[in-house]
């Protein structure tokens, strides 16, 4: 969604919300849609900040995510 979002400046999350959700639901059937809303938001609040940044000339990049490595014992 951030990729969507940065790279048509996208910072308003209902329009993110209705460029992306249905493909992402097809693309991860298993994911419960909360997740997907909850990504959304996060995505738009830091494309909202990146943008703003952008905007006034500083330096900034896609806003990207690590995914967390769950520890199996």
């Amino acid at each position: 969604m951030a990729a969507y979002g940065w790279e048509h400046e996208q910072r308003n999350s209902v329009e993110l919300h209705k460029a992306t959700y249905y493909t992402l639901r097809l693309q991860h059937p298993t994911l419960p849609s909360q997740l997907v809303v909850s990504a959304r938001m996060r995505a738009g609040e830091a494309l909202t900040s990146a943008l703003t940044r952008k905007a006034h000339g500083k330096p900034v990049c896609c806003p990207l995510w690590k995914t967390a490595e769950i520890e199996r014992s």
